[in-house]
C-alpha cells in the first residue's frame, strides 16, 4: 500500500476488515458489525460510515450471487432440471429474497415452518452425517 494517500489505506484496510469478517465469520456477521457501527456511529477515523454500509452491502450481494449461481448450475447440470424450471425457481428465489429484506418477520415466520418440518429436519440431520 505503499504510495497511497492516507484516506485511500483507510478505505482499504476497512474493506480488508470487512472482508476478513465475511470471510471468517458469515455475512451475517458482517451485517451485524455493519449495524452496530451504524447504529454507534462508530467508524474508522476518516471513513464515511455510508462508504463502511456500501462495503458491506455489496458483499452480501456477491454472496447471493453466489448462492443463487449455484443452485442454478446444480439444478441445471447436476441434477438435469430444465432450464423452465430453473428460471420459475430463480424467479421465485428473488422474490422470496425481496420479501425478508423488506419484512425480517416473515424470514423468522419461514425459518420456523421449516425447522417444524420434520421431512425436512431429517434431511438436514442426512446431510450432515454425509459430510
Amino acid at each position: 500500500m505503499a504510495g497511497l494517500k492516507k484516506e485511500d489505506k483507510i478505505v482499504l484496510e476497512t474493506m480488508q476488515r470487512a472482508l476478513n469478517i465475511a470471510e471468517q465469520h458469515g455475512v451475517e456477521e458482517l451485517r451485524r458489525e455493519v449495524k452496530w457501527r451504524c447504529n454507534n456511529q462508530i467508524s474508522p477515523p476518516g471513513v464515511n460510515r455510508n462508504a463502511l454500509i456500501a462495503i458491506g452491502r455489496d458483499l452480501a450481494d456477491k454472496e447471493l450471487k453466489y448462492v443463487a449461481c449455484s443452485m442454478a448450475y446444480t439444478m441445471t447440470m447436476d441434477m438435469k432440471t430444465p432450464p423452465s424450471l430453473v428460471h420459475d425457481f430463480l424467479k421465485k428465489f428473488n422474490e422470496r429474497m425481496d420479501i425478508y429484506r423488506d419484512d425480517p418477520e416473515q424470514f423468522e415466520a419461514d425459518a420456523m415452518k421449516l425447522d417444524a418440518d420434520y421431512g425436512m429436519q431429517a434431511m438436514i440431520k442426512r446431510y450432515v452425517e454425509e459430510e
